[in-house]
C-alpha cells in the first residue's frame, strides 16, 4: 500500500515529455533489478551530488503535464530556488553541513490563478558516516522536499518500488539506457558563458523503466547531465502513467524539468 500511494502522488505532482530512444525492442520485456538501476545511476552521476552545492548556485525548473508523449505540455508550476548561505561543518560535528535556500515558486500556472511565494528554509544535512548514516538517509529526504528532484531521491523511489522486502515482489521491467547530444535549454543556451558548458551543449543520459504496483503500471524516465551544476544534473525527471478522470482511464504524462542554473 505504501508503494501504490508514493506512486500515486507523484502522477498527482511531478511527470516531461523526454526524447524517446530511437529503437525499440520488444525482447527488452524482462524484469529490472534495484541494482541494475542503480548501477546505471551511478554510471552517470554520483549518489553524493548534493553535498557539492555551492553558494550563490541557482536553479529554475519547472513541472508540466500532457496527454501523452506527442501532444502539446502544459506548465502548472514554476520554482526557482538559490543557495544564499552555507554553514560548513565544524569541528565539533565535521559531517554536518546547512544550506539556506531561498525559493520562489509560482503556483496554478494552468487556470491563471498565478500566486508567487517566496520563502526561506534551513536545510540541515549529514553526511553519511559509521555513526550518522540513518540520520543521513533522513535529512537526504528533507533537503529533496526543498530543491528540484536528485540521484538519491530517484534511488530512493527505485527501491521503494523494484526492491523486494518484507515478502513484498517488485515488478519493474524494460530497463532502458541511452544517450544524447542536446542544445541547453534557451535560458541556459542565452547565458554570455552558456551556464558554464564548453562546448554549449548537454550531454544526456536517459534511463527508464516500468513499474507495475497494484496492477498500475507507471514508466519512470530521468536525464541526467553530469556537467550541470549539483542542483540541476537531474535535467528531466517524468513518470508516465494512466489517470482516472471522469471514470475514465486516460494517458497522462508529467515531468519535472531543469530551464535554467547559474553555478557559484
Amino acid at each position: 500500500m505504501k508503494r501504490f500511494w508514493l506512486a500515486a502522488c507523484l502522477i498527482g505532482t511531478t511527470m516531461s515529455c523526454v526524447k524517446k530512444p530511437e529503437t525499440t525492442d520488444s525482447a527488452a520485456d524482462v524484469v529490472t533489478s534495484y541494482e541494475e538501476i542503480q548501477t546505471a545511476v551511478e554510471s552517470a552521476v554520483s549518489f553524493n551530488e548534493i553535498f557539492d552545492i555551492k553558494l550563490n548556485e541557482y536553479v529554475y525548473y519547472t513541472k508540466d503535464i500532457a496527454g501523452s508523449t506527442t501532444s502539446a505540455r502544459r506548465v502548472f508550476l514554476t520554482e526557482e530556488k538559490e543557495i544564499i548561505q552555507v554553514d560548513p561543518p565544524v569541528e565539533a560535528n565535521e559531517f554536518a553541513t546547512v544550506y539556506h535556500i531561498k525559493s520562489t515558486t509560482l503556483e496554478n500556472v494552468l487556470d491563471g490563478n498565478q500566486k508567487p511565494t517566496m520563502s526561506e528554509r534551513t536545510i540541515y544535512v549529514a553526511k553519511q558516516s559509521p555513526a550518522t548514516s540513518a540520520a543521513a538517509s533522513a535529512q537526504l529526504s528533507i533537503l529533496n522536499v526543498s530543491m528540484p528532484i536528485t540521484a538519491d531521491y530517484f534511488m530512493a523511489l527505485a527501491q521503494a518500488i523494484c526492491k523486494p522486502t518484507n515478502g513484498y515482489v517488485p515488478d519493474c521491467r524494460r530497463l532502458r539506457v541511452w544517450e544524447t547530444v542536446e542544445e541547453p535549454p534557451p535560458l541556459i543556451k542565452a547565458r554570455p558563458d552558456c551556464g558554464g558548458l564548453n562546448p554549449c551543449q548537454i550531454n544526456k543520459k536517459y534511463i527508464s523503466f516500468d513499474a507495475t504496483v497494484n496492477g498500475q503500471k507507471i514508466i519512470h524516465t530521468i536525464s541526467i547531465c553530469k556537467s550541470a551544476p549539483a542542483m540541476a544534473k537531474i535535467m528531466e525527471y517524468c513518470i508516465e502513467g494512466l489517470a482516472d478522470i471522469n471514470n475514465q482511464k486516460v494517458p497522462v504524462v508529467i515531468c519535472q524539468r531543469i530551464r535554467d542554473w547559474r553555478r557559484n
